[in-house]
């Protein structure tokens, strides 16, 4: 059977009005980001990139998180036939679970909450002994200690607008075509 990916379920096609896909930049500051967690720091020319980085830098540093997972693998689940990628998964210490999105805009869109709570449904049918106590959205901005932090530890209502996206998608994908 096919899984279909929490990305291609939040495509503009469902979600036009929200913010496209993330850009190469941004998949860059997140490669940067992870890097810097398992002490593979890495340079880059660009100076919106590096300051990105040098935020998320701040952020961590203040947020006295730990990474759990260092290179976070994708997370399947049977029960949702979906699968998906956390940017970090970390733990406090109190032993609690948050999944980290990286963002490198000044803005949290609703398509950005639907993202997390599928991880977190995601890590929670994976790991039930160690469920995500959260999800934190860090939106890095262009100006040095320019950041923005929003948590939920409850993210029921954007799991079932999820799921509901993922059911259309799933019946789209199997609807006869004329």
């Amino acid at each position: 059977m096919t899984y279909l990916n929490v990305e291609d379920v939040l495509d503009n096609s469902l979600l036009d009005e929200e913010c496209k896909g993330s850009s190469t930049v941004e998949e860059m500051v997140r490669k940067l980001c992870l890097a810097f967690l398992i002490g593979k720091d890495r340079t880059f020319e660009d100076p919106g990139v590096i300051t990105h980085k040098t935020n998320f830098v701040s952020f961590w540093n203040r947020s006295k998180l730990n990474p759990l997972v260092f290179e976070p693998k994708p997370l399947t689940s049977k029960r949702l036939e979906c699968t998906g990628t956390p940017d970090i998964v970390a733990i406090d210490k109190h032993g609690k679970v948050f999944l980290i999105q990286i963002k490198i805009k000044d803005w949290v869109t609703p398509k950005d909450w639907y993202r997390a709570a599928a991880w977190k449904a995601l890590w929670n049918d994976n790991y039930p002994k160690k469920q995500a106590t959260g999800v934190v959205i860090v939106s890095l901005g262009l100006e040095p200690n320019d950041y923005k932090i929003e948590r939920r530890d409850n993210t029921s209502r954007e799991q079932v607008i999820f799921e509901q996206c993922l059911l259309l998608k799933q019946y789209i994908a199997t609807k006869p075509t004329k």
